[in-house]
């Protein structure tokens, strides 16, 4: 900094004495009589002023985001008291649409803490700088824990217990020790004896029965395995004879494993009796499994089918490790055949050409790599491999009548059928860009008014989404307790309308759990800030109990295969009500979440299980025992504050 530019060095302007500098150059004749550093580096106050506007700028702006935070919970609570005509509501505050999936749905107010409800040791916890990656607890931006650990219970870190025990004066008993062995069976249960590469295949009679049933179920649009004629291929190399003695080419061990794979899944969930005589699915598993060891190299259609569908298989059984696995295989396959680019419209003038059943095919599998990658992102936390800058994210041609109009399972054998998947592509979509924008190295970093203008847009984009979809299919912004369901609904139509609605209000709960990476400069904000911040932080709260709420009453209608994709959702939900009643015990819903916690594990009891085993009902005894220390931890927390 030239001296020119100042009429004093710093010593002698913190002495506020005359400087010299500035007509003899440095040093000052101060500075060079004590033998000082004469400098010039001291802030100027135009600088400062500039901060300190820009600082004020950025907390209006803050302001103006968190007041259509507030301005949501007002039309909610609107809503519950028949004051707003919802055919006069403006663009922003778009009007509750009342699906006939939920009949009666009265809007539950989440709840505001005021400083008489606040729990006396929020003071014990003091802000610090902290990452928020999904699948992690947060509460004044210090990380509380884990949900997605080995066992796929939470795993509380020991900040997060000793505020338990700030709050309850009691210290938590969790089983630690069991923390560290999987109790979620990381593989199906092994039979006596080994398998070789020679094992025989299944006969061929059962094949084509389970392809028969496959391809006429709802189950084969919601997860595309195979292509009926392009499957014959693979049938037809995998019962060929061995090129020479007992060798095999590569393309014959990966049809093998196609078909091994493929019997796994389908004899499981399409039982016959005859088959079940002979067909060993555990058997088929390992043989699957040994196969694709060996095939791991080769980037074909026939490995990926086999890849994703043992993937789905680790995911029906709970094995967390052998699910990425199989993941990162399949998403590298996909990949390397184009499916993340390659985008052709069908020709319905004329029956598909192999090529383009094979292309078509390929793009069905990506959306199925797409779809469970932003799902494990958002659970685990970890960053996802299928990269939205690289795809080419173009909607199938119709999807949007084909999943919610026409679920039509029948089709023509030289027909392409438009795949249903297990979710709507558009809300995976924001899943994806909510996991970028909420839980990246680069999202940690955000300003509060950055991360605050995030969580709007991803709320008005999640919302955009709801109000585009049938009414039949919408989710409600909050569910009452003593909702009914709507009877005679098709298995596929109501698989749709329960993932729908837990995927939307998980999705909801994330986005505005973010908010609290910002409730740690509480103390440095305006009344009305931090009052916006509480309104988000509460409807992340109102979004877990809203997903009780619907379990509740939907559990028992899940497919059985679908349980362990589907236990998640009540865990995570009553883990966020434990944190919220921790944090404020005498919220006007105290009561009602400390009754959602108590029927937690009834909840994931009566949710249909596709068999059952010694492992699948220590794994429940688990979840029983940790639901239990928590209602109890949260039941002494709301007498402690009472003056119990």
């Amino acid at each position: 900094m030239s001296p020119a530019r100042r009429r004093a060095c710093d010593s002698c302007s913190a002495r506020k004495i005359s400087c010299d500098a500035a007509e003899t150059g440095p040093p000052c004749n101060w500075c060079q009589h004590h033998k000082l550093n004469c400098t010039f580096e001291r802030p100027s106050r135009k600088a400062t002023t500039s901060r300190s506007k820009r600082k004020c700028k950025e907390t209006l702006e803050i302001a103006k985001r968190l007041e259509l935070v507030e301005a949501k919970l007002v039309r909610v609570r609107e809503l519950h008291n028949g004051d707003l005509d919802s055919e006069t509501s403006d663009a922003i505050d778009a009007p509750s649409i009342t699906p006939q999936f939920l009949r009666d749905p009265i809007l539950i107010l989440p709840p505001t803490v005021d400083s008489q409800s606040a729990s006396p040791a929020s003071s014990y916890l003091q802000a610090d700088e902290a990452t928020d990656p999904a699948g992690h607890f947060y509460f004044f931006s210090h990380d509380f824990g884990t949900l997605c650990s080995p066992t796929g219970l939470p795993q509380f870190t020991d900040r997060c217990k000793r505020w338990i025990h700030a709050v309850t004066g009691e210290w938590p008993d969790f089983e630690e020790s069991g923390d560290r062995e999987p109790l979620i069976p990381s593989a199906a249960p092994r039979l006596n004896g080994g398998l070789t590469e020679g094992s025989p295949l299944p006969e061929p009679w059962i094949l084509q029965f389970l392809v028969d049933a496959f391809l006429r179920s709802d189950f084969s649009r919601c997860f595309p395995f195979i292509d009926r004629l392009l499957f014959e291929e693979t049938r037809g190399l995998a019962y060929s004879s061995p090129v020479s003695g007992d060798s095999w080419t590569l393309a014959q061990h990966s049809a093998r494993a196609c078909v091994f794979a493929f019997c796994a899944i389908t004899a499981d969930k399409f039982r016959d009796a005859r088959v079940s005589k002979q067909l060993d699915v555990e058997a088929c598993v390992r043989q699957a499994e040994h196969l694709l060891i060996s095939v791991s190299g080769d980037a074909s259609l026939t490995t990926l089918q086999a890849s994703l569908m043992m993937m789905v298989w680790k995911a029906k059984v709970g094995s967390v490790s052998g699910i990425g696995i199989y993941h990162a295989i399949a998403c590298r396959i996909v990949f390397a055949l184009g499916g993340h680019t390659r985008v052709s419209a069908m020709r319905r003038d004329r029956e598909p050409t192999i090529q383009e059943r094979h292309d078509h095919h390929v793009r069905s599998m990506f959306w199925l790599c797409y779809i469970f990658d932003k799902e494990l992102a958002l659970r685990s936390g970890q960053p996802p491999i299928v990269g939205d800058e690289y795809c080419d994210l173009t909607l199938p041609e119709g999807y949007h009548e084909h999943v919610y109009r026409t679920r039509q399972s029948t089709y023509e054998p030289d027909e392409l059928p438009i795949p249903w998947l297990i979710s709507d592509l558009r809300l995976v979509q924001i899943k994806s860009r909510s996991a970028k924008e909420l839980f990246s190295v680069a999202a940690s970093k955000k300003s509060d008014a950055e991360l605050l203008l995030t969580i709007r847009e991803l709320d008005e984009e999640l919302e955009r989404w709801r109000l585009s979809i049938p009414t039949e299919y919408a989710p409600n912004l909050a569910i009452r307790k003593g909702a009914k369901l709507s009877e005679h609904v098709a298995q596929s139509e109501n698989m749709l309308q329960i993932e729908l609605h837990l995927a939307y209000h998980h999705l909801l709960s994330i986005i505005h759990r973010a908010s609290a990476r910002c409730a740690g400069n509480q103390s440095r904000e305006t009344s009305e800030t931090s009052s916006g911040l509480q309104s988000s932080v509460d409807l992340s709260v109102e979004a877990s109990r809203s997903t009780l709420i619907f379990l509740s009453l939907a559990a028992h209608r899940l497919d059985g295969e679908a349980f362990r994709i589907f236990y998640f959702y009540p865990l995570s939900a009553f883990i966020s009500l434990f944190f919220n009643l921790l944090r404020s015990p005498c919220n006007e819903y105290a009561e009602l979440d400390l009754e959602l916690i108590r029927t937690a594990s009834d909840i994931i009891k009566k949710m249909p299980k596709s068999n059952s085993t010694p492992d699948e009902a220590t794994y429940l005894g688990r979840i029983d025992r940790f639901r239990a220390e928590v209602a109890r931890l949260a039941e002494r927390a709301v007498e402690r504050f009472r003056g119990g």
